[in-house]
């Protein structure tokens, strides 16, 4: 049998909530002619929903795998399903801003409020080494230089290192 303590939709700090999860392979989510599919798979779960029966509806981190901001038409469009459906929709994207002429990305969570307008944005604070971030990058990425030498960089790294000199019997050792 089963125990029934209360009926969840009985207490009053409980909030109805619905995921939208597509499974898409992160290779498409990485291919940019891709994007308007993975927002029409976002959009077509997301209508499938009951109208009353969720207040907060949740698309994946990364759902939609570029800046709302480079879409216009799709951003008023979620905006309008979460006026329509009467529901907060979070919304995982990239963000950007610029900083000169560099783009500084960030993953980013925004939520449209029940009024179709955003309430509120959080970017990601703790990021995935090697998945989101490339930790040690100015030392990773002197291995992709032809140039490269491992010397130069232990030197950079360490200042420059001398060969030891150790004498054992008629041998010298750190000399060529």
């Amino acid at each position: 049998g089963q125990l029934t303590l209360f009926k969840i939709s009985d207490h009053p700090h409980f909030m109805k909530v619905a995921i939208v999860q597509p499974n898409i392979p992160q290779y498409q989510k990485l291919n940019p002619s891709a994007i308007k599919e993975i927002y029409r798979t976002h959009m077509v779960m997301t209508r499938a929903i009951g109208r009353n029966s969720a207040e907060l509806i949740i698309w994946p981190e990364t759902s939609f795998p570029d800046r709302l901001a480079n879409f216009p038409a799709l951003h008023d469009e979620i905006g309008r399903l979460a006026y329509n459906k009467n529901v907060h929709l979070m919304v995982g994207q990239l963000r950007g801003t610029f900083s000169g002429s560099s783009l500084k990305l960030f993953n980013n969570l925004t939520v449209f409020g029940s009024n179709g307008q955003i309430a509120g944005t959080y970017d990601k604070v703790h990021l995935v080494p090697f998945g989101e971030y490339l930790p040690l990058r100015p030392l990773l990425t002197l291995l992709e230089d032809p140039e490269f030498d491992p010397h130069a960089l232990i030197a950079r790294v360490h200042g420059h290192l001398a060969a030891g000199e150790a004498e054992g019997g008629d041998h010298r050792y750190g000399e060529s």
